[in-house]
């Protein structure tokens, strides 16, 4: 008789991985646009005026020196650049996005659009909330991403305060491949560390909570054919952010240093920690509106 045991293998979700980067993008944006929208900055509210409504366009370019899928080093040593143009007015946006992987083929390889709305829930606190639709588009057409998970909703509630601000995402993304969710808190700060005519540096660190489900297989001995899987919930990745931001006047240039600590919920792997560098250049324009 043959003596029974189990063993635990887990499987990830790779499509999460994938989401990662544009959800994160996504949320560093949407905070930039409730700043805007409510006049909180007081270099943006001296600008563009008290009880005005003004479109906003924010295009941004960033490079990263390293590639990590949640937190996680898969084995592949790559740069990525991201293009991303957001169109905002009275509480609507619209967003694209393109992804591009130095070792990926196509290397061109993920894009996006979305719609958006925010509703302020309370000025005094200040409190908002957010909901967006995002379409996601894998150009290697073998690739089964593209029908399995292609949209994703989401809700963004989140305080800002003078300096510092929290934010709570959880997102639902489905297709034909059935329907996950994952979630992330995240907590900033907000400082200003020095000014000079037009130029302005600050420091803008974050913490973010990434929650999400992954699959293990249980099999009761090597080879099993009738092995079972269990869906686990739990922290993904904490992420750490530290970014110094040099405007002047439209422009922004940014230098990051990011730090994970992944993890797999309920399974005896670990992960080493990683971290990476990156750059980004963006561009405002505003002008009135009716």
């Amino acid at each position: 008789m043959r003596p029974s045991f189990k063993k635990k293998n887990p499987i990830f979700l790779l499509a999460a991985f994938f989401w990662l980067p544009f959800s994160l993008a996504a949320q560093d944006l949407d905070s930039l646009l409730a700043i805007l929208e409510s006049h909180r900055n007081e270099d943006i509210y001296a600008i563009l005026g008290k009880g005005r409504e003004y479109h906003m366009l924010y295009a941004q370019a960033a490079f990263q020196n390293r590639t990590y899928f949640s937190g996680r080093d898969i084995g592949i040593e790559q740069w990525n650049v991201t293009f991303q143009t957001v169109y905002f007015y009275r509480g609507f946006s619209a967003a694209a996005a393109t992804m591009i992987y130095s070792e990926f083929e196509p290397r061109w390889n993920l894009s996006l659009v979305s719609a958006a709305y925010r509703h302020t829930l309370s000025r005094k606190l200040p409190l908002d909330l957010s909901l967006s639709y995002e379409r996601y588009c894998y150009h290697d057409p073998d690739d089964s991403l593209n029908g399995a998970f292609p949209n994703a909703l989401q809700l963004n509630i989140s305080v800002s305060r003078t300096h510092w601000g929290a934010a709570l995402n959880p997102a639902l993304f489905f297709g034909s491949g059935g329907a996950i969710s994952q979630e992330s808190i995240s907590f900033y700060g907000d400082f200003r560390i020095w000014r000079k005519n037009d130029l302005r540096l600050r420091f803008r660190p974050r913490l973010s909570l990434i929650f999400g489900s992954e699959i293990s297989t249980y099999t009761q001995f090597p080879g099993d054919p009738d092995p079972q899987e269990t869906k686990i919930y739990g922290l993904l990745n904490s992420a750490i952010e530290m970014p110094l931001i040099l405007h002047w006047k439209d422009l922004d240039l940014a230098v990051v240093w990011h730090f994970n600590l992944p993890r797999a919920p309920g399974s005896d792997t670990e992960y080493e920690p990683t971290s990476l560098f990156g750059f980004s250049l963006g561009y405002l324009g505003a002008f009135s509106g009716k």
